[in-house]
């Protein structure tokens, strides 16, 4: 027993040796508040990320809820409107929508017209640098 305790002993002193050649082991009073400091560091980020965590899933589901909420509203407003359309719209409604549809249409046909005649022009080019006979247009 006094061999195991000997023994203990003298491992200890040569662990508090290393530990003071690379600073870990106490050389003044204020090595006794190193760690403290530190674990009070470490427990005071740990609680900080954690609540920053907590936080951002708070928000998550928060939002992720209200989508949710906005969902069944945008369906209710989906009925409410298609009853609203069949019964104080009546019959005409339908009507209306075609009429609104006629500038709509006028400006594609405009729009392809400009298309086409780019298209032309393009290819007269095309057709002028390599010498080819050019067609007139109507």
């Amino acid at each position: 027993m006094l061999v195991a305790l000997r023994q203990a002993y003298l491992s200890w002193e040569g662990l508090r040796e290393r530990l003071q050649v690379r600073g870990y082991a106490p050389t003044s009073g204020v090595f006794w508040f190193k760690w403290p400091v530190r674990t009070c560091r470490f427990v005071a980020t740990l609680l900080q990320q954690t609540a920053g965590f907590c936080g951002w899933i708070w928000i998550i589901l928060a939002l992720v809820g209200n989508l949710g909420e906005a969902g069944s509203h945008v369906s209710k407003l989906r009925e409410v409107s298609l009853e609203y359309l069949l019964n104080v719209g009546g019959a005409d409604w339908r009507y209306l929508i075609t009429i609104d549809a006629i500038p709509a249409l006028l400006f594609a046909l405009w729009g392809a017209k400009r298309a086409y005649r780019r298209l032309h022009a393009l290819a007269q080019e095309r057709l002028l640098k390599q010498g080819g006979p050019l067609q007139q247009t109507a």
